[in-house]
C-alpha cells in the first residue's frame, strides 16, 4: 500500500477502539465504554477538575476494562461463563460481605455439584485469594499497557485501583477515599451510571448513585451529578451521534 493512503491513528483513537474489543470480550453492548468515558469527562468537568485529571480519566476509562481479555480462562476456570459474571457485578454495592456472597454464589457455575463444592471450599478456605489475584491481575495487565503505551502514572497508577471504593472496601482494599486518584473515582461513577441509564434511564442512573453515595462511590461526585444529570446524560440515547 502507498504510503500517501495511510491515514495517521492518534494514540486517543487507538484506545478508544481497544474499549470496542474489550465491550465484545465482556459481552456487553456495543459502545458501552465510549459512553462511560463520556460521561466520566463531562462529569469532571461538571466537578470542575482540572484538564489534566479528565485527560487521565478519559485514557483510564478507555482502558479500565482492556485487562479482561488477559484473565479469561482463570474467571472461566473459577465461574464458568464469564460474561455472566461481568454482567451482574453492577446489580449490587459489592463490598465486604456482599462482595465475598456475591462470588460465594458465582463460584463453579455449570459444574458437577462436587466440583463447585471444592471451588467454593478453596475460595473460602484461602479467604478470595484465588478472586481477589484474578482481579488484581486484571488491574496490572490494564496498568502495564497504559504504560507500554506510555500514557504515564496519571493512568497507570489510577489502573491499579480499578477494584477499589471510596469506602476502602474494594480489592485489594489499600485505597479508598481521598487516596483514590481522582480519575477513577470518576469512572467508577460512570460506569455504573451507563449501565443504569442504559438499561433503565435517569431516574434509575439517579436511583443507583444516590444509593451507593459514599459506599462505593465519592459523594461530592455523586452530588454533583444528581445535581448536573441533565447536561451529564444529554444525548447518551443516540450515542455515538449526540456524542460531544
Amino acid at each position: 500500500m502507498a504510503s500517501h493512503s495511510l491515514t495517521r491513528v492518534t494514540l486517543a483513537e487507538l484506545v478508544a477502539t481497544l474499549s470496542l474489543v474489550s465491550d465484545l470480550g465482556m459481552g456487553r453492548p456495543m459502545e458501552r465504554v465510549l459512553r462511560q468515558t463520556v460521561i466520566a469527562m463531562r462529569l469532571g468537568t461538571a466537578a470542575g477538575m482540572e484538564q489534566a485529571t479528565c485527560t487521565s480519566a478519559y485514557y483510564t476509562s478507555l482502558l479500565t476494562w482492556v485487562g479482561c481479555a488477559t484473565e479469561t480462562s482463570e474467571v472461566a476456570a473459577l465461574f464458568g461463563d464469564e460474561t455472566e459474571v461481568y454482567a451482574d457485578t453492577r446489580d449490587e454495592d459489592l463490598g465486604g460481605v456482599t462482595m465475598a456472597t456475591f462470588v460465594a454464589r458465582h463460584l463453579g457455575r455449570g459444574k458437577s455439584g462436587f466440583r463447585r463444592i471444592g471451588i467454593v471450599g478453596k475460595f473460602l478456605a484461602t479467604a478470595g485469594h484465588s478472586v481477589q489475584q484474578v482481579m488484581m491481575s486484571h488491574c496490572q495487565a490494564a496498568s502495564d499497557f497504559a504504560g507500554w503505551l506510555e500514557l504515564g502514572p496519571q493512568v497507570c497508577e489510577p489502573l491499579v485501583q480499578t477494584f477499589e471504593r471510596w469506602d476502602g472496601r474494594g480489592v485489594p482494599g489499600s485505597a479508598g477515599a481521598d487516596a483514590l486518584a481522582p480519575a477513577i473515582r470518576l469512572v467508577h461513577l460512570a460506569d455504573i451510571i451507563e449501565a443504569f441509564h442504559h438499561a433503565g434511564g435517569a431516574e434509575a442512573a439517579l436511583q443507583v448513585a444516590r444509593e451507593r453515595r459514599g459506599t462505593q462511590f465519592d459523594p461530592e461526585l455523586v452530588d454533583c451529578f444528581c445535581d448536573r444529570h441533565g447536561e451529564i446524560l444529554d444525548g447518551l440515547g443516540s450515542f455515538p451521534h449526540g456524542m460531544r
